[in-house]
């Protein structure tokens, strides 16, 4: 009976595993810790802003956007394919690139951690060129969350 529970348990941890993304990267920065209060108060709004606008200007659709949570959705590049015949197709990428930023606004603690998995399996006719636009791609995306925050530790305008 014990090696049954031992088992059933054992089997319902990696089903839970199998379910959670396997993060690509992950990170967090902190951006107030040098500041006075009201200082630190704007960084926290400012921050939030900021990764809103680098977002946008790399093409990353907002799916959630709160005080305290973003949530992005990228489509994989597409990718080319050469034909039997020498020809060239286009494909679309199935897979999808997720990111969670998620801002902790308590005074003292100005930080954002990002979280980015890729969703579905890499297309069966993949070359590495393809892999590498795709490694490009996810480059792009951690460069929006890894630049530093711009603050002014002096607190002028």
């Amino acid at each position: 009976m014990r090696i049954k529970r031992t088992t059933a348990a054992i089997g319902f941890a990696l089903a839970l595993g199998a379910c959670a993304p396997t993060y690509q990267f992950t990170g967090a920065l902190r951006y107030d810790n040098l500041m006075a209060r009201p200082a630190a108060e704007r960084a926290s709004a400012d921050a939030r802003q900021q990764l809103l606008d680098r977002a946008a200007a790399h093409g990353l659709e907002p799916v959630h956007t709160d005080d305290d949570l973003l949530v992005y959705r990228m489509q994989a590049p597409s990718y080319v394919v050469t034909l039997d015949d020498g020809t060239t197709e286009e494909r679309v990428d199935p897979r999808v690139v997720r990111v969670e930023a998620r801002l902790d606004n308590r005074l003292g603690r100005g930080v954002y951690r990002y979280y980015c998995w890729v969703e579905g399996d890499e297309p069966a006719v993949f070359s590495d060129e393809d892999r590498a636009r795709f490694g490009l791609a996810l480059l792009a995306v951690r460069e929006i969350f890894e630049t530093p925050i711009r603050t002014d530790l002096l607190g002028g305008e």
